[in-house]
């Protein structure tokens, strides 16, 4: 098992790592520490089934293992598909467990505020792209451009009931209270205020819809922006360094101000 951590750490050598924590496995099949040894391993080569399903032995073996708890948390909360709540919601719920297990666990309380954080920014995703989509209809089709309003005002807010009707009481209190701190509190005003914003559009009078959907789909870039901001900022307080700008930052920049100079 030690040397299985060794070769872990020595990079470019993950087949001898794998080899050597199977065979810890095999010698002490009963040691939960082996099969998140195991599982380290397979995240590390980018096995993740492999490395979950150990997660899941380890956990069968001893139930209450907080690491055990947040690694697996942990798999969900880093899987990168914006439309995967049920995961995202079960990583949340997960590392609140670890934390339960074992609140002295730093990492799953960092984790935890990710988790959180990640959720905002896919729902301003949502509402971002879809008023974005409904501004670039209008040219073709008004009552198009009406549709995808309401869908780019009542996307986010399905969104959000779906994550959290997944959290526990205590979960919801946290993300209230993510919600209500620093960048990401002006995030959630300029998110709602495009939510309005669409919801006008969808009765207005033709001559507002340009405005209107342009405007939106702007303060949802800017939201995104924001809770993206925010939650790098977290990232940074953990000392992890991260990127000031990213690509996928200059392009929704590119596209916000696309929108409102056209």
């Amino acid at each position: 098992n030690r040397l299985a951590w060794a070769l872990l750490g020595d990079g470019g050598r993950a087949a001898e790592a794998e080899q050597a924590a199977a065979r810890a496995i095999r010698l002490d099949p009963n040691e939960a520490d082996f099969r998140i040894t195991y599982a380290m391993v397979m995240k590390q080569a980018k096995h993740t089934d492999r490395a979950r399903s150990a997660l899941h032995d380890a956990l069968r073996l001893e139930p209450d293992n907080a690491v055990a708890r947040h690694e697996l948390a942990t798999l969900d909360v880093t899987h990168r598909n914006p439309f995967a709540l049920g995961r995202l919601a079960r990583g949340a719920s997960g590392l609140a467990g670890a934390l339960r297990a074992d609140p002295t666990q730093q990492a799953s309380r960092f984790m935890l505020d990710v988790a959180l954080r990640r959720f905002l920014v896919y729902a301003a995703i949502v509402l971002a792209l879809l008023a974005y989509i409904g501004w670039r209809v209008l040219e073709f089709s008004v009552p198009g451009a009406r549709l995808l309003a309401a869908a780019a005002a009542l996307a986010p807010v399905g969104f959000a009931v779906y994550f959290v009707g997944r959290l526990d009481r205590s979960l919801r209190a946290y993300l209230r209270t993510v919600l209500t701190y620093g960048r990401q509190r002006i995030a959630a005003v300029t998110a709602a205020v495009s939510t309005v914003l669409l919801l006008i559009a969808v009765g207005a009078p033709e001559a507002w819809l340009s405005w209107l959907l342009g405007l939106a789909a702007a303060g949802g870039f800017a939201a995104r922006l924001l809770t993206v901001s925010a939650s790098n900022a977290h990232v940074r307080s953990a000392g992890v360094d991260v990127p000031r700008i990213s690509t996928a930052t200059l392009v929704i920049v590119a596209a916000g101000v696309g929108v409102i100079g056209l």
